[in-house]
């Protein structure tokens, strides 16, 4: 089990803005900077991070054609608990809808933030084996069916549930603000499931942040932290 504090988790706010549909460089009200913050420091009160990752032989996985050019696969999760969850849902059952739309955004920046924190172990690990790695990539993330979490959970499964997380019959983790992923590792060439940030997008061809042909600002980011499809937000 890896175990991190609320310390350890950087929460950007430009990326929790993003979230929101804030364009890069957008200016925002006072306000809305001063609520942001807040909903900051509650999240660092609220997150439980944890992760988990282990490793299997490529081979092991024939009938899956994703990984026939790995020799190891690398699968992991990673959760902030549902404690933030929770409050979520109280405040807009109070009817601070602005609250819990901005808390829910932060929460989404908090779960990749520890996702990315798993990746770095899965990166070292394989390191110290002579391997290279392929940028992470989600059952539901381009060609991987979200079937594909039944064989994460396959590996995973009583550690994911140590960490607190299980799988629903439709493929929903629970708590919602999780991640499961995979990494290809090898000596060799792999093909790459996540190509970038703008390229592996859904939102690719009707996103904001591209109508003035800048790349979203995710796209900046190291290939050993790709955006994650699998986080429910």
């Amino acid at each position: 089990m890896l175990k991190w504090g609320p310390a350890d988790i950087a929460i950007n706010s430009d990326e929790v803005l993003r979230y929101l549909g804030y364009k890069p460089g957008k200016r925002i009200s006072s306000r809305v900077e001063r609520m942001l913050e807040r909903e900051i420091e509650a999240a660092y009160r609220l997150i439980v991070p944890r992760g988990y990752f282990c490793t299997v032989d490529a081979p092991a996985l024939p009938s899956i054609r994703l990984f026939q050019d790995a020799e190891k696969v690398a699968f992991g999760v990673a959760t902030i608990g549902s404690r933030l969850e929770r409050k979520v849902n109280a405040l807009f059952q109070q009817g601070e809808a602005a609250r819990g739309v901005l808390l829910d955004a932060v929460g989404s920046v908090a779960a990749e933030a520890v996702t990315d924190l798993v990746n770095r172990e899965v990166n070292r690990y394989a390191s110290g084996l002579g391997f290279k790695t392929t940028r992470r990539f989600s059952p539901g993330y381009g060609p991987w069916h979200v079937d594909g979490q039944h064989l994460v959970f396959q590996y995973l499964g009583k550690a994911a549930g140590r960490i607190g997380i299980t799988l629903t019959s439709s493929n929903l983790m629970i708590p919602l603000k999780s991640v499961s992923f995979a990494v290809k590792m090898g000596r060799g060439k792999m093909e790459e499931i996540n190509l970038g940030r703008c390229a592996s997008c859904s939102m690719a061809e009707r996103c904001p942040f591209r109508h003035d042909r800048r790349l979203c600002t995710k796209a900046a980011f190291s290939d050993s932290s790709g955006r994650n499809a699998a986080v429910r937000r």
